[in-house]
């Protein structure tokens, strides 16, 4: 890590849970003035798990530095009742990107099985570093796209690895 990196993990991202910063005017100061410089990856912890995120545009978890947007609470709650409802799930999460959704499962029990599937080599590679950042050994990751048939089919890698297809 440069200097500018590790200045912007201790005043910030280290002290816990990046939720906590969600309204620290000084963070969202120094983000927007120094993006530019920091390099990452940074290791953030949300909800029960860490995740490895970047600063630069073109990774998918950028949003989370620059706006500290989390994922769709309502979705979140719902996979919590039905976890609490049951023992144990089996989870796919296709398009598992970075896989936030899957590490979300898998951090909630160890008896919970995820299954993601992720075609991009660049996320499914974040997939593999997350899960490993979390010592997670109930996800199973797959380099295939999901669909409602069985076909061979083109797959196209954009610079933006979410906006590959």
């Amino acid at each position: 890590m440069k200097w500018i990196d590790n200045i912007f993990f201790i005043f910030f991202l280290k002290k816990g849970n990046i939720k906590d910063i969600k309204n620290n005017f000084l963070y969202l100061i120094f983000f927007k003035l120094f993006r530019l410089f920091l390099k990452g990856p940074f290791v953030i912890s949300i909800n029960n798990f860490k995740l490895n995120v970047f600063p630069q545009k073109t990774e998918p978890t950028c949003s989370i530095l620059k706006r500290l947007k989390f994922h769709e609470f309502s979705e979140l709650n719902l996979i919590e009742n039905f976890i609490s409802k049951n023992r144990k799930i089996s989870f796919i999460d296709a398009g598992a990107n970075y896989g936030y959704y899957s590490l979300f499962v898998a951090s909630q029990s160890t008896e919970n099985k995820v299954f993601s599937f992720e075609p991009s080599a660049v996320s499914r590679q974040q997939i593999i570093k997350n899960k490993d950042l979390n010592f997670l050994n109930n996800i199973k990751i797959e380099k295939f796209a999901i669909s409602n048939s069985n076909s061979v089919i083109d797959f196209y890698e954009s610079q933006y690895s979410w906006e590959s297809s």
